[in-house]
């Protein structure tokens, strides 16, 4: 009986050992799991540490460990961090130029509430003409290709422009500046950062201008009504003053030397610095007022001059007798310029262009008049008698339709 019962217990225990194998518990089953997960990782990992998975495809490919050590994992900064949400796939949009075009062209051909006088946009579109045809003129101007990475000078020039005073940039910064950075900055500041009088004319001494360019945007600067009257040297002003005075007559022994000098030798003599400095070629004036004295003092050296958005008309008609080298003129953005001033007498009244003698202008190559409403008529006076017709810019269409 005993030798039966144990041999009963035996194989009723070999059975539940089998049933258990077959048919494991889910608690146990989910044990015997977590031991092989753990058991696999420690076959594959020799130290026991798991490696560093990164969700995110910029991320190294090698592990930590290779990379910083085996003490990379005690680092918080290192911690397994959670995979980053799947946003979509990356669709391509539009650039802004090509976003700027298209709501141009939605628009009919205005701007938008951008394309302020007060912008970059509408500077650099404005300047645009007289800088580039500059550039074509072998000039060192503006360079007007977005696209390209300016220099490192040109970088640095522009954070000092930005983060100095005007004191701070007129004393500490102007001395320094070589005269071609001078140029490169007056014509990188007028289209994105304006500057101010103080600034524009620290920037442009001793001469009034950089190599014979000078850009005045407003309404941060303007003209000075006697920039462009000849100044006389110290020197020279005091030794007259004291020959006018009766007590200087008996006690200066230079009076007749003075009172006889020849002004045409003056010029030429060792101290007069007037032949070192260039003479003003071009002149750009943009959204600032322009009084009728400082027109009639313009320099006859004028080959490129910019008359854009004038806050006040002036008499243009005077320039052809001022200026009569000009090769480029642009009246853009002058609404007036088409304005009929009638006279006293009662004759037929003139706009400001019907009183332009064109033919004076005998160099004249381009013209433009963007902006102000210029029909083609105006083709037909200005290349009157020319053998070469000048290049006129920004005549209105709907004009010549409905001609």
């Amino acid at each position: 009986m005993k030798r039966f019962s144990s041999t009963n217990t035996s194989s009723k225990g070999v059975n539940t050992l089998l049933h258990t194998l077959r048919i494991p518990t889910p608690s146990r089953g989910e044990q015997y799991r977590h031991a092989q997960n753990i058991e696999r990782s420690r076959g594959r990992f020799p130290n026991g540490k798991p490696r560093i998975s990164y969700a995110s495809r910029n991320n190294p490919t090698l592990p930590i460990s290779e990379i910083f050590g085996e003490r990379a994992y005690e680092d918080e900064t290192l911690a397994p961090t959670r995979e980053d949400p799947f946003l979509g796939i990356p669709r391509s949009r539009p650039t802004p130029q090509v976003e700027r075009e298209r709501i141009d062209k939605e628009q009919d051909g205005e701007k938008p509430l951008f394309w302020t006088k007060h912008s970059p946009e509408w500077r650099e579109e404005a300047l645009s003409l007289i800088l580039r045809d500059e550039s074509e003129s072998g000039e060192d101007s503006y360079v007007m290709d977005t696209s390209t990475i300016p220099p490192l000078t040109q970088l640095c020039l522009q954070a000092l422009l930005l983060m100095c005073s005007a004191r701070q940039f007129t004393e500490d910064v102007i001395p320094w500046i070589a005269p071609h950075l001078r140029g490169v900055l007056l014509r990188w500041a007028s289209i994105h950062a304006p500057l101010s009088s103080v600034k524009l004319y620290a920037l442009c001494e001793p001469d009034g201008s950089i190599d014979g360019q000078l850009i005045i945007v407003g309404p941060q600067a303007s003209l000075r009504s006697d920039f462009f009257q000849p100044e006389v040297d110290n020197e020279r002003q005091s030794d007259l003053a004291r020959v006018s005075s009766p007590s200087g007559q008996a006690m200066n022994p230079r009076v007749r030397e003075l009172e006889t000098e020849d002004d045409e030798d003056y010029w030429d003599s060792p101290s007069s610095s007037s032949d070192s400095s260039p003479p003003l070629t071009s002149l750009s004036l943009l959204y600032t007022s322009v009084p009728t004295s400082t027109i009639l003092t313009l320099p006859p050296t004028l080959t490129h001059l910019a008359l854009l958005a004038l806050l006040a008309p002036i008499p243009i008609y005077h320039l052809t007798r001022i200026c009569p080298l000009l090769e480029f003129l642009d009246i853009s953005y002058n609404p007036w310029l088409r304005y009929v001033y009638l006279p006293q007498s009662g004759s037929q009244g003139l706009s400001t262009l019907d009183r332009i003698q064109w033919k004076r202008w005998s160099r004249l190559r381009i013209l433009g008049v963007r902006k102000s409403g210029i029909d083609w008529d105006l083709g037909k006076e200005v290349n009157k008698g020319r053998w070469v017709d000048v290049e006129i810019i920004g005549v209105d269409p709907e004009a010549k339709d409905g001609s």
